[in-house]
């Protein structure tokens, strides 16, 4: 019996371990997926804003090289 009740246990934490890693697994690839939202909208405005540039110099005749 007493190893029975230690079996149980030890698949308990076992679970229990899983359960922990799983969610901080998650929680990273959350985090990462955050993380490279905000680095796309940084690209978007960047871009933006250089074709704005490009449009400026466009019309003062300024070719850009």
């Amino acid at each position: 019996m007493n190893w029975a009740k230690r079996e149980h246990w030890q698949h308990a934490r076992d679970t229990l371990a899983r359960a922990v890693l799983n969610e901080a697994i998650d929680v990273e690839r959350t985090r990462q997926a955050e993380f490279l939202q905000q680095l796309e909208e940084i690209a978007k405005v960047q871009n933006v804003e250089q074709i704005k540039v490009q449009c400026m110099l466009v019309k003062l005749n300024i070719t850009y090289c």
